[in-house]
């Protein structure tokens, strides 16, 4: 497991603005247990993702174990956020439900 944390900072030290990096870093240190490594990988891997639900979850598992009450409310509050962001239609909905122009035979163009 170690190894796979070594790769992964290897990756981080040429791609330092990929949250794919960060967050296996972080889950590595979750799971050993080191809470304040983990909090700061995950905390980045957040920074630079846009799909940051699962990360705020295993962030907060990590306040959960610190203790850290505010920090995990704040990370709670910030994956209600990201939640409500779902809420809104992504690019490719708002296409389906466009009103497509009707063709000679009544299809869609």
């Amino acid at each position: 497991m170690q190894d796979e944390a070594v790769l992964w900072k290897d990756v981080l030290s040429h791609a330092p603005g990929k949250w794919r990096a960060y967050y296996p870093i972080g889950l590595h240190y979750l799971n050993a247990g080191r809470y304040p490594e983990a909090v700061e990988y995950l905390s980045q891997a957040a920074r630079h993702s846009r799909s940051t639900i699962p990360i705020y979850w295993d962030l907060i598992s990590a306040y959960r174990s610190l203790a850290t009450d505010g920090n995990m409310i704040d990370a709670y509050q910030r994956a209600l956020r990201a939640l409500t962001v779902l809420d809104e239609p992504t690019p490719v909905q708002r296409l389906l439900r466009a009103p497509h122009a009707q063709g000679p035979c009544g299809g869609v163009v």
